[in-house]
């Protein structure tokens, strides 16, 4: 372990003494890190949990502790590099705006709010945090030439010496075990990870220095689950909690009517906030501002939640898709969202009620299981932990489930007004889920948005399904299955980055793998999708054992996909232009494939006469 001198030190109430280099101390007393003093963590949640009022300040220098642990652990880290990878995870959170993450929701609500620089646009903190980096002439005092490395540690993935950067911004790294421990801690909740037994099974999994992975031995699975489990109930009951949501869309909703009647420039105010101002500034522009909802916020309420129905309870197939592409087309969402508003109240003769859409994150954790070996003579080991845990798999589809359309007063109600209007609302569902509401939209939405992600991803998936079915093997040697289903996970990525390097499009942030025996692309993003889609049974996903001796191979497991739902392209995509082109772009890439070693076992064939 290389021992860093500290000058000073500071107390912690989670970690104790934390010490402070000089270098770090120079980075605290610059004025942009001192702003993040007046940041709180969890934005408005102190409206519904008191004891949350912790800042983005503490939480920076306790990952850049846990940083140091991990370290501790891994002892891989000379002493300059140490010093360099604890100010990044010091400066992970600079760019954070005003009341944090519920800040950056109005840049998704408005396109006049959004910024840009060097033509790419300023959307959320870690836009805005690189652009901070790379521009504030005080931190370039402070950091000197170490500036540039911390922009490619945190931003470009650039590992320093062997330490990869998911370190500190991974699903198991520094930055994420010091929120769950503060948050939990500072709103009174019990759900926490086991600090210790998780950096106690973390390695470094290593080919070649341009490759390093921060990885969890077998023994820390557990200790993993532990983790995501402690997220997934953070953010049901703090980050989505109905009340805290009440709050957030007051205090949206208060500040797009500030933004709109007492600002010049909205779009200039919105970058200063994000590089200039706190918490402070906003809370003293609002108090200034006037009118109702300013009233009702300063007096520490927010709208009365009078229904919700969450994606869990939808059941029909194009109505949950065509709400959950809305999670890759806010355009779209917030133009469902105001086209629902409206004739919903119209529909229950009521209009002192805010209609809202809620999508959750749903990433499942990118992991790696370290192991000296991944393949034996007997047996084939995934290197992805989230094979080894169907929590891990489950967890974010799950949360994903729990995306709610809500419906708010903005006036105050008594309990029988609250469920007269209950009943009025229950009675016009139909105008928030009816497909004949959501499929337009959408259809809409893709033709004047351009398709997103979601929208490659099922035209890919579609694809695959009318390519299978043009037979394109030698008939008296074998046939196709009755059944369509793609088997293997790995040949389905290789075939859709194919697409993405033939199209451009279907852009699934692939990685790859290099273990010391083994190598592959992978896309947690991707998975991401798959599991979501399986979640709102649209397609089956499992994961099946395969006998070694049946193929001559060694034992292993391997995905199977097996699309189910049809009314989708029928009643979403069907008559699209694009979607008909985009569909032929991908089969034109699978015609000049080579078959052996793409498609065969890919895709379910019998020999004649089975």
């Amino acid at each position: 372990m290389s021992e860093l001198a500290f000058v000073d030190y500071v107390s912690d109430p989670l970690h104790g003494s934390i010490g402070i280099t000089e270098s770090e101390q120079e980075v605290i007393h610059t004025r942009i890190f001192q702003r993040l003093k007046r940041i709180k963590q969890l934005g408005t949640a102190n409206f519904v949990y008191p004891g949350a009022n912790h800042s983005r300040f503490e939480h920076s220098i306790g990952a850049m502790h846990v940083t140091s642990l991990i370290l501790d652990r891994l002892k891989n880290c000379s002493r300059p590099q140490r010093r360099i990878i604890r100010l990044a995870a010091l400066l992970h959170d600079v760019g954070h705006g005003p009341f944090s993450h519920t800040f950056e929701e109005l840049l998704n609500r408005n396109e006049k709010y959004v910024s840009t620089y060097k033509g790419k646009e300023l959307r959320n903190h870690e836009h805005f945090n690189r652009y901070i980096l790379s521009t504030n002439r005080e931190l370039e005092n402070v950091l000197g030439s170490e500036k540039s490395r911390i922009v490619d540690f945190l931003f470009k993935h650039k590992p320093i010496g062997i330490i990869p950067s998911e370190l500190v911004i991974g699903d198991i790294g520094s930055d994420r075990i010091d929120y769950l421990l503060r948050d939990t801690y500072y709103t009174g909740l019990g759900h926490r990870p086991d600090v210790n037994s998780l950096i106690s099974h973390m390695k470094l999994s290593v080919k070649e220095r341009g490759n390093p992975r921060l990885a969890l031995t077998a023994e820390g699975t557990l200790s993993a689950e532990l983790l995501i489990t402690t997220r997934y109930y953070h953010y049901s009951m703090i980050v989505h909690n109905r009340n805290t949501r009440s709050v957030e869309l007051l205090f949206l909703r208060l500040m797009e009517n500030f933004l709109k009647k007492k600002v010049k420039d909205p779009r200039e105010y919105m970058f200063k906030a994000f590089t200039k101002y706190d918490d402070s500034v906003i809370l003293s522009d609002l108090f200034h501002f006037g009118g109702p909802l300013r009233h009702r916020f300063y007096s520490g309420r927010g709208f009365h939640s009078i229904y919700d129905m969450s994606l869990r309870e939808i059941r029909l197939g194009a109505t949950k898709y065509c709400l959950y592409r809305f999670f890759f087309d806010r355009k779209g969402l917030m133009k469902y969202i105001r086209h629902v508003g409206a004739k919903l109240k119209k529909a229950i003769n009521f209009d002192r009620i805010l209609f809202d859409v809620h999508l959750f994150e749903h990433n499942v954790p990118d992991l790696i299981l370290y192991a000296n070996t991944y393949e034996t003579e007997k047996e084939w080991i995934s290197p992805l932990l989230i094979d080894h845990s169907d929590i891990l798999k489950s967890i974010p589809s799950q949360q994903l489930l729990k995306s709610v359309i809500c419906v708010m007063s903005k006036k105050d109600l008594d309990k029988n007004e609250r469920s007269e209007l209950c009943q009025r609302i229950e009675k016009a569902r139909g105008i928030f889920l009816e497909r004949d509401v959501l499929v337009p939209i959408a259809r809409e939405s893709m033709i004047s948005n351009g398709f997103q992600l979601i929208d490659e991803f099922y035209t890919f998936l579609c694809a695959l399904r009318d390519f299978y079915k043009e037979k394109p093997w030698k008939p008296e040697i074998s046939d196709r299955s009755k059944e369509e289903q793609f088997r293997g996970i790995i040949r389905f990525y290789r075939l859709a980055n194919e697409c993405f390097e033939a199209t451009k499009k279907l852009d699934l942030s692939f990685q790859e793998f290099k273990g010391k025996s083994t190598g592959f692309q992978y896309t947690t993003r991707g998975f991401s999708i798959l599991h979501a889609l399986a979640s709102m049974s649209i397609l089956h996903l499992s994961y099946n054992p395969v006998a070694g001796k049946s193929d001559g191979k060694p034992f292993h497991f391997v995905y199977i996909i097996r699309p189910v739902e049809k009314d989708i392209t029928e009643r979403v995509y069907s008559g699209l232009p694009y979607f008909d082109k985009l569909k032929s772009q991908f089969i034109e890439v699978f015609r000049k494939l080579d078959w052996g070693k793409y498609f065969e076992g890919f895709f379910p064939l019998k020999n004649k006469g089975e």
